[in-house]
């Protein structure tokens, strides 16, 4: 809202990634982003996910070889496993999970591979938001540039 008019409507995650205007993208510049962002917004789609593949029986394959696999929200996975998540998991939990696991972490869509999240993935979602906002400002001779 600016100036008592509704600028910008739809969903928190739309708001945050494709804000509608120098205003909104201004707002959601302060906003911390782990409080918004779920992985099916921030992963790698799956046509570059490394080959990765779900089997018939339900497991996980890359370049056609099984692999252990584990839900992000496993107590003790195996060593070296891939670490499986829901579309719907919070930028919040993926990070915890990642100062624990090295991954990767294979986001699963109705029994498919979506795509995956990487540790450049999870950087660029905190920072988009910020330098946007820094870019235009700076564009505008307003603000130190965007890093």
């Amino acid at each position: 809202m600016e100036g008592g008019e509704i600028v910008q409507t739809g969903t928190p995650q739309d708001i945050v990634l494709n804000p509608a205007s120098d205003y909104v993208r201004e707002f959601v510049a302060h906003m911390n982003p782990l409080n918004v962002l779920r992985a099916g917004e921030i992963m790698t789609t799956a046509d570059t996910a490394d080959g990765f593949a779900m089997t018939p029986a339900g497991g996980l394959s890359r370049a056609g070889k099984i692999v252990a696999s584990a839900t992000i929200d496993s107590a003790t996975p195996p060593h070296g496993a891939v670490i499986t998540l829901g579309p719907e998991t919070p930028v919040r939990a993926i990070i915890e999970a990642r100062l624990a696991h090295a991954g990767p972490f294979v986001v699963i869509d109705a029994g498919e591979v979506a795509g995956l999240v990487r540790d450049k993935d999870l950087f660029r979602c905190l920072v988009r938001s910020r330098a946007q906002a820094g870019s235009r400002a700076a564009s505008n001779g307003q603000g130190q540039r965007a890093d």
